[in-house]
């Protein structure tokens, strides 16, 4: 995937049905926490409480990206 590919995959599944906006990915895609220690968090309540495939599909993606590329594929989204 190239980094615009995967970008604009980003900002899809920030809008995607299937990442729950009240779950621990809402610390990135509702309120646009998108550093590495906000990252790490959200891994770890994903693992405690579970998380669809397309969330970790877009926290993977997201570990790929420099934090300004997440920031403007939120700001986009």
């Amino acid at each position: 995937m190239t980094p615009k590919e995967r970008f604009y995959r980003v900002v899809l599944l920030i809008n995607h049905d299937e990442v729950n906006h009240f779950g621990p990915m809402h610390i990135a895609v509702s309120d646009g926490n998108m550093d590495d220690g906000n990252l790490d968090f959200i891994e770890g309540e994903m693992k405690n409480r579970g998380a669809t495939a397309q969330e970790w599909e877009l926290l993977n993606l997201l570990r790929q990206m420099h934090t300004n590329e997440r920031f403007a594929a939120w700001e986009l989204a």
